[in-house]
């Protein structure tokens, strides 16, 4: 991808993160949650989690085939996908805990409830993508 599809796509994904983390927020800790508050989670967030994503990439696509390993194309995507979802997921428990005024507990609900929408967000993408219907697309 160019430069401008990468800023076009993180740009995005920050705009649909800020609102899912607003909503989630506000349904686990209440006032804590901030609209401001959201939108660094999610910049923080969408960062690593763009960043994660292409070393996993690097990986997966460069380091797996090398190895000689018989590989599914659609099952590295879907390992990728899961593993930076979890790996986000534990960078976005200490961000959601300081930023939502909330304890581990509350960090957690709010962590897979984001987990949820992101992979109903996801799934749809890949999909299309193995159809050829899309441009190849960075999770959020």
């Amino acid at each position: 991808m160019d430069l401008i599809s990468l800023l076009i796509s993180f740009f995005v994904k920050w705009v649909i993160l800020t609102i899912v983390f607003y909503i989630t927020g506000r349904i686990v800790s209440g006032v804590n949650a901030k609209f401001s508050d959201a939108i660094i989670v999610a910049f923080i967030g969408s960062l690593t989690s763009f960043v994660l994503h292409e070393v996993l990439g690097y990986i997966f696509d460069f380091v797996v085939p090398t190895l000689g390993l018989p590989y599914s194309i659609q099952l590295l995507d879907l390992l990728e996908l899961a593993i930076a979802g979890l790996i986000t997921l534990v960078v976005y428990l200490p961000l959601f805990m300081h930023f939502f005024d909330v304890g581990f507990g509350g960090a957690v609900a709010i962590g897979i409830l984001c987990l949820v929408i992101y992979v109903l967000i996801e799934i749809p993408i890949i999909y299309f993508e193995w159809l050829g219907w899309l441009r190849p697309y960075t999770p959020l």
